[in-house]
């Protein structure tokens, strides 16, 4: 008896003691982002998940989708309402300052010789001429003038030599600005590509059973020139610019493909300009067909800048969206 007795309690404190796991169901809620990216609201959600809770993106809606308890994805949206930014755009203007210096120098040596004969008076510039009263050609030996004025007497012929010389150096400056902008939403590359799709075919070789095959397959490759450019819009109207050009063409060898690539990032108020840096004379030719401007890029000198704008909603509708948000928020605390 007291045997089984020590059995039952031993077996009622097992089941005591044992942990029953009840799982409750997962709620699925959503949250549209506005101004703010699937990273950033990954970054700021995830440690207020629970532990089977995950977090989605559909990013045709730019909408966050949320799989946990109600209560998780009620605190996670009142969060993000707290946290979310107005969605603005970020125009970005890319000016090209193009300076070209040409120097010139002229030099002109012109021989001056007077003949006087008799009463008569003949003016003859380096060589010979036919005399004006007698017709006849006066002999003038233009290798006895001395330069400097000197007169040689021969005879009665009188001969006056001098040279004047025209010496003449100048340069002339030539600037040319040159301005494209391209629009990106905040957080968002663009991109401003110029170039062309080529087609190459290569050989894969398939595995079979017992025997392999060699088969063609078309590859697409992009040749040209382009231009990206991603802005971060930061507190006190200040922009975050990540831009860097690449430039694809064709290798020396048959079918490669070289690529050139270039990055800066900087930061920079609203409406300042900022100079990023400029090229040589063998990256123009690229530039060129980048922006498609026949007369630019000639000089030796040039310098890139950047002028980023935010462009905000208008008040009205900025207006709007702040009520819209305000009753969420009044709504999710009740």
């Amino acid at each position: 008896m007291i045997k089984q007795l020590t059995i039952l309690l031993l077996t009622v404190g097992a089941l005591l003691t044992t942990a029953v796991e009840i799982k409750r169901p997962i709620d699925v809620g959503f949250a549209p982002l506005q101004g703010m990216s699937y990273a950033e609201a990954r970054e700021i959600c995830e440690p207020f998940l629970s532990r089977d809770g995950k977090l989605g993106y559909a990013r045709s809606r730019n909408m966050l989708i949320i799989h946990d308890f109600p209560e998780k994805i009620a605190r996670i949206k009142k969060i993000l309402l707290a946290v979310e930014v107005e969605p603005v755009n970020v125009r970005i203007d890319v000016t090209f300052d193009d300076v070209s210096e040409r120097t010139a120098s002229a030099f002109d040596v012109e021989p001056r010789v007077r003949v006087t004969r008799g009463n008569g008076t003949i003016r003859v510039d380096g060589a010979p001429r036919p005399g004006r009263r007698t017709g006849n050609r006066v002999p003038v030996e233009t290798s006895r003038i001395v330069i400097g004025g000197n007169v040689h007497d021969r005879g009665h012929t009188r001969v006056d030599g001098r040279v004047d010389i025209r010496l003449g150096a100048g340069s002339e400056t030539t600037q040319e600005y040159t301005n494209q902008f391209v629009m990106a939403g905040n957080g968002k590359p663009a991109r401003i590509w110029v170039g062309e799709t080529v087609h190459d075919t290569v050989w894969i070789f398939d595995y079979g059973v017992r025997h392999g095959w060699w088969r063609p397959e078309l590859v697409q490759r992009e040749l040209g020139a382009s231009l990206y450019v991603k802005p971060r819009v930061l507190p006190n109207d200040h922009v975050e610019i990540e831009v860097y050009p690449r430039v694809t063409m064709r290798g020396e060898e048959h079918m490669s493909v070289d690529v050139k690539e270039v990055s800066t990032q900087v930061i920079v108020r609203s409406g300042q300009t900022v100079q990023i840096g400029g090229l040589g004379r063998n990256t123009r030719q690229v530039y060129r067909r980048l922006f498609g401007i026949s007369k630019v890029f000639n000089g030796s000198n040039l310098a890139i800048s950047l002028t980023p704008t935010i462009i905000r909603m208008p008040k009205q509708l900025k207006r709007k969206l702040d009520d819209e948000r305000r009753t969420k928020r009044e709504a999710s605390t009740e």
